[in-house]
């Protein structure tokens, strides 16, 4: 597989906003090295000699913007194709990912993810939530999907599901059912807390 690198310097970057129009295919989400030097790096795939990402990225008064979308979609041919993004450790970030048919694998564990919206339609979408960004506020909506989040351990959470017509799995030793939530125990003195929402029309949903 041929792809095409792109990376972005962290210099004085504080925060940023992360957006990401992902149409088809699979893409994974990591972070970099605590040493790294850049904000981000991402390789895409390379198809019938056409690059697959656009990029858009401005920074103003220590914000960065980050914009990845789908480029050439017309040189694809069958078949989706393939992303791989690595982001920076060492600031807070707010991700907001949108995909219409996807694989798609999310290490956000050693990420300061404070905010994330994941607004997909069919796909299997695997999620792990950040260890210790404080608190994170996580929305997922899905239409026909399999979702499966992994919340790590001696991180605390809040979950709200509504699951119309998919299956659902929550860990309920970790978070027993408080009415419409599931809640951990010690959730209002944890350091590390996830409020999760989970909106899905037909599948399965895992939390655990």
């Amino acid at each position: 597989m041929v792809t095409k690198s792109y990376s972005e310097p962290l210099d004085d970057i504080e925060r940023a906003q992360i957006e990401i129009d992902f149409s088809a295919g699979s893409i994974t989400i990591d972070s970099l090295s605590p040493t790294s030097p850049n904000f981000v790096e991402a390789n895409s795939e390379v198809r019938n000699s056409q690059q697959t990402m656009k990029v858009k990225f401005h920074q103003q008064d220590g914000e960065g913007n980050l914009y990845l979308s789908p480029a050439n979609q017309q040189f694809w041919g069958e078949g989706g194709i393939r992303w791989e993004v690595s982001l920076t450790r060492n600031i807070p970030l707010a991700i907001n990912i949108k995909s219409a048919a996807s694989d798609m694998n999310l290490d956000f564990s050693k990420l300061k993810v404070t905010e994330l919206r994941l607004d997909v339609d069919v796909g299997n979408y695997k999620v792990t939530m950040p260890s210790s960004a404080g608190t994170t506020h996580a929305y997922i909506e899905a239409d026909v999907a399999n979702i499966e989040v992994t919340i790590p351990d001696k991180v605390a959470a809040r979950i709200q599901v509504d699951a119309d017509l998919s299956a659902t799995d929550i860990d309920k030793r970790r978070f027993p059912q408080q009415g419409d939530y599931y809640v951990s125990p010690d959730f209002d003195s944890a350091q590390n807390r996830i409020e999760l929402e989970i909106d899905s029309d037909v599948g399965r949903v895992q939390v655990r």
